[in-house]
């Protein structure tokens, strides 16, 4: 399966950088969601057809799957180093489309019910996992008690949603100690 690192432009500059397996339905998906109005790029691109214009979309780069994350984070900070001003409110690497249309092999669940069986049988809770112990994780504990201390001594949670390349929802609720709650 291939991804594409795309570009979001209008009146010649790039404004936004995203990935996606389909090209088409991702442009269509801004589009629909500009109404929405959440975040920078959706009021921006709200106030583009707002105005009865058009962005475009480009393919910046077509990679492998499993290297999507690696190339959007890559393609966005060479962009802002470039001097692009981006909408994009984190480093990438967070979202995407990457389980749209796909299931488990059959192969795989067998595995996985194995594996519940398994821990079951031993008497083993089944819980989801904390922490770095979670797969789908983006910070260390390390990074966590960092983040903790930063927001201590006065950084902002947008400052800290930078710094960290997460949401700034999620740096409240590590700060609440919603997420993160056990160290």
């Amino acid at each position: 399966m291939k991804y594409y690192i795309y570009t979001l432009e209008y009146d010649r500059k790039i404004f936004y950088v995203g990935k996606t397996i389909d090209i088409k339905k991702r442009y269509s998906k801004h589009v629909s969601e500009s109404i929405k109005k959440r975040t920078h790029k959706e009021k921006y691109i709200y106030s583009i057809l707002n105005k009865g214009e058009k962005f475009d979309i480009t393919i910046l780069d077509e990679v492998d799957f499993g290297l999507e994350n690696e190339m959007e984070i890559y393609w966005i900070s060479q962009l802002r180093a470039w001097g692009f001003n981006l909408l994009n409110y984190n480093k990438g690497g967070e979202g995407g489309d990457n389980w749209t249309g796909r299931k488990h092999s059959q192969d795989t669940k067998e595995k996985l019910s194995k594996i519940m069986l398994d821990r079951i049988s031993k008497g083993q809770k089944l819980q989801s996992l904390k922490g770095e112990e979670n797969g789908r994780s983006k910070l260390t504990s390390k990074e966590v008690l960092e983040l903790r201390k930063l927001r201590e001594i006065g950084y902002s949670y947008y400052k800290l949603s930078l710094r960290f390349g997460i949401s700034k929802s999620t740096v409240a609720d590590i700060v609440k100690r919603k997420k993160w709650k056990h160290i």
